[in-house]
């Protein structure tokens, strides 16, 4: 298998979670939906082994190309954004586990799980929470950051969640909080990755650095917590 982009898991630690949630096994039928990073799908295939299947949805083109450039028999990949009414094939276990989200997102993308999902099958959406990290907002706003290209990263009602996959008729439905800290090696790391997932203007980067910078005291590693809403259901 090609080796993934340089986009660490070590910023995604409730990916791992979510796998485990997953429950994936050799030979398992996947669709990943919302793939920002091509680790993340590596790490699918590597537990799924070539027996298996994974069908990946990511609207953006380029990263896309990057999920598709790993090696794998049974990886289909599609670069279009899903309305929720797509017929994909049933698979063993849908799972989506964005770093950031668009809100406006969420309803479409637990349609499209749950009716490209088998009977019996797992659904898993790990998304950020509503006031994912406080910390990064305040400092984005300090920063001049546009409030709308902040929404993606801001986070989404665990309440709408929960209900969205009630109205879909799933069993065994559940969302629950949870919280992690991730560390950066330092203040331009952290604004490095803001600025990438929030698809804003490099230009932005510099001056969320000084303010996260002044915030911390610290030109080295910083700590933030990450607020997470993890939603599992069954068909």
């Amino acid at each position: 298998m090609s080796r993934p982009s340089p986009h660490a898991l070590v910023f995604e630690p409730w990916f791992e979670s979510a796998l485990l949630a997953a429950a994936l096994g050799r030979g398992a039928r996947v669709l990943q939906l919302e793939a920002r990073s091509a680790a993340q799908s590596a790490a699918i295939l590597a537990r799924i082994g070539e027996s298996g299947a994974l069908t990946v949805v990511e609207p953006v083109a380029e990263r896309a190309a990057a999920v598709d450039a790993l090696t794998h028999p049974q990886l289909g990949v599609l670069a279009c954004r899903a309305r929720g009414s797509e017929s994909l094939g049933m698979h063993d276990v849908v799972i989506c586990c964005p770093p950031a989200l668009d809100p406006a997102r969420v309803a479409e993308l637990v349609a499209l799980g749950v009716r490209n999902l088998r009977p019996g099958g797992r659904l898993v959406f790990d998304l950020p929470a509503l006031g994912q990290c406080d910390v990064l907002r305040e400092a984005w706003q300090q920063a001049g950051g546009d409030a709308a290209a902040f929404a993606a990263f801001a986070g989404v009602d665990p309440s709408f969640v929960a209900d969205e996959l009630v109205a879909r008729g799933v069993r065994r439905s559940e969302a629950t909080a949870t919280t992690y800290v991730v560390r950066f090696t330092s203040p331009l790391e952290a604004a490095l990755r803001c600025v990438e997932l929030c698809d804003a203007s490099a230009e932005l980067t510099e001056n969320l650095r000084l303010v996260l910078t002044q915030r911390f005291g610290t030109i080295g590693e910083l700590e933030l917590p990450f607020h997470r809403v993890r939603a599992t259901a069954m068909r």
